[in-house]
């Protein structure tokens, strides 16, 4: 009987180090914790070059999380096999709460042997970077509706009464009238502070959009305001 060459291995991955478990092909084979390693590359280089000594083919297989695919394409360009899979896509047991590196990934090496394992899509570096800014531009819309909210509460409790125009409250920019809404040297800076950020204003700069009934008149335009 031919003796199967497939190693598997399962990894835990954090951001400091990851925990290693191996198992041999076959419903029977050996399933055994590695070990522990540093989370480093240096670390990752020295442990794959005694799995490589073994002589097996090494498949590969850890949860997707906040270290992202750099594993991933490392293993796969250095010509082994690797996947990614989601944790919620793992399958788990009723009531098996008990959660540990160890023993999450000697569970996972022993479901990647069964093939119980649905792999992720894992984007190239170029479609990892478009993900990574769009990420980011909704961040920054969440951070600037939360801005605008407080521009618009402050002026309220001043008795300003904001008016959200067809493109929302950045029709006019009121700063300029800054001395009639804070008379207190406080207002001042909290007025400062609540603003809203624009990816077209200077570095440096900051510029507020509201549009007020009691201020609002024809031909107002955006102004800059240093801080």
């Amino acid at each position: 009987m031919t003796k199967s060459n497939i190693l598997f291995i399962g990894m835990d991955v954090h951001k400091e180090s990851i925990e290693i478990a191996l198992a041999d092909d076959g419903a029977q084979g050996e399933v055994r914790r590695y070990g522990r390693i540093g989370g480093t590359l240096d670390a990752l280089k020295k442990t794959l070059r005694k799995l490589v000594s073994k002589n097996k083919t090494l498949h590969f297989c850890y949860e997707a999380g906040p270290c992202g695919y750099e594993l991933y394409r490392y293993l796969t360009d250095a010509g082994h096999v690797c996947i990614v899979v989601a944790p919620s896509l793992i399958p788990k047991k009723p009531g098996d709460k008990v959660k540990t590196d160890k023993r999450d990934a000697v569970q996972l090496v022993r479901l990647f042997r069964a093939g119980e394992l649905t792999p992720v899509y894992v984007p190239d570096r170029e479609d990892e970077a478009i993900r990574d800014l769009s990420r980011a531009r909704e961040d920054a819309m969440i951070i600037q509706k939360s801005a605008r909210q407080r521009l618009k509460s402050f002026l309220l409790r001043q008795i300003f009464v904001i008016k959200a125009g067809p493109i929302g409250v950045k029709n006019t920019c009121v700063g300029w009238r800054m001395k009639c809404a804070c008379l207190f040297q406080p207002n001042k800076w909290c007025f400062r502070n609540t603003s809203i950020p624009s990816p077209r204003r200077p570095v440096g700069w900051s510029v507020w959009w509201v549009r007020s009934t009691t201020m609002q008149k024809p031909g107002d335009s955006i102004r800059w305001f240093r801080h």
